[in-house]
């Protein structure tokens, strides 16, 4: 969802900030659904993609690919995947 809000950013503002939820994924994963960490690395490369910076949205967007095989539920895992499909998507596609 952080990601979403960085469409507002301006391109070329600086690198993101980290996404709140990775900070909470480095200090208590026990906390977290599944699919918590998936998302966090989704907004991560959504946002280092508006801003520009295609070689770390495609790093981040291989992190939430390889936390989205480990979520078991196909139904959530579906979900995540669909979101990061549309990740680096040229508008023609």
């Amino acid at each position: 969802m952080l990601a979403h809000l960085h469409r507002a950013r301006p391109r070329g503002a600086g690198a993101p900030p980290r996404a709140p939820v990775l900070e909470l994924a480095e200090s208590a994963p026990d906390e977290l659904e599944e699919f918590d960490l998936p998302f966090a690395h989704e907004a991560m490369a959504r946002a280092h993609a508006l801003a520009g910076d295609e070689a770390a949205a495609r790093d981040w967007l291989a992190r939430a690919r390889a936390a989205a095989a480990d979520i078991a539920d196909e139904d959530d895992r579906a979900i995540v995947e669909t979101d990061l499909a549309s990740i680096l998507r040229s508008p023609s596609s």
